[in-house]
């Protein structure tokens, strides 16, 4: 490993990086465009942050290089609350993140697996949870994901998730277990309109008093609406 061929790997990254976030912004909305492009600038402020002050050398490229190797497989991975359904090159959920408790009413929760191959050729699992009309499929919506400032998913690495529709069908509650926040958190969603999602630290609401029984409620210690 040389400085010279360290540094041409990142190059070569890099230009990739910039060809997939023009791909992956050509496919989203308006209002999603500008959404990646905050974080897309988010990141790279993070990446000048991390690397620009280290010393020229192989130490400095390399890990430039990783870092957007990482940032090319986030932005392959990417996809917003209103792609197609159900989502293409994903299969239903068969593991325990799966497991679903829902009254019969017309909403139902969908969970789908997928996977991309990586930047190093590895064949990485992702995971699409979807609220689903009985009545009209054709109504549907992707469950948001929390990301940080730079739009990566802080859910991702829960080792298992639960979905719970309120009787009312007004509210829709998913608690996960070992989440990047803490054991035994939750995230709160309101029916129909699940776009936004802000963390809230406080235990749930008086509006949830009767709308989950409290056996659910117990194994959600922290709600974030």
């Amino acid at each position: 490993m040389t400085y010279e061929s360290v540094k041409a790997d990142y190059l070569k990254a890099d230009a990739e990086l910039n060809k997939v976030y023009q791909d992956t912004l050509a496919r989203l909305s308006p209002p999603e465009r500008e959404e990646l492009k905050g974080y897309q600038r988010a990141w790279t402020k993070l990446r000048e942050d991390r690397t620009g002050e280290m010393q020229d050398g192989i130490g400095k490229w390399n890990d430039r290089a990783s870092f957007t190797k990482e940032r090319i497989d986030f932005l392959k991975a990417y996809s917003t609350a209103e792609g197609a359904y159900p989502p293409p090159g994903y299969t239903p959920a068969e593991t325990e993140r799966d497991e679903t408790d829902a009254p019969k009413g017309d909403l139902l929760i969908k969970n789908y697996n997928g996977y991309f191959v990586n930047y190093a050729g590895q064949h990485i699992l992702t995971h699409q949870t979807w609220v689903v009309s009985r009545k009209n499929p054709s109504q549907h919506h992707r469950l948001p994901v929390y990301r940080d400032q730079s739009g990566e998913d802080l859910n991702s690495r829960c080792t298992e998730m639960s979905h719970y529709i309120s009787a009312d069908q007004k509210w829709i509650l998913r608690r996960q277990v070992n989440d990047v926040f803490e054991t035994g958190s939750a995230y709160l969603f309101r029916a129909r309109a699940v776009l936004s999602l802000k963390r809230q630290p406080s235990s749930p609401s008086t509006i949830l008093r009767g709308t989950f029984s409290p056996d659910v409620l117990r194994t959600a210690r922290r709600i974030k609406v």
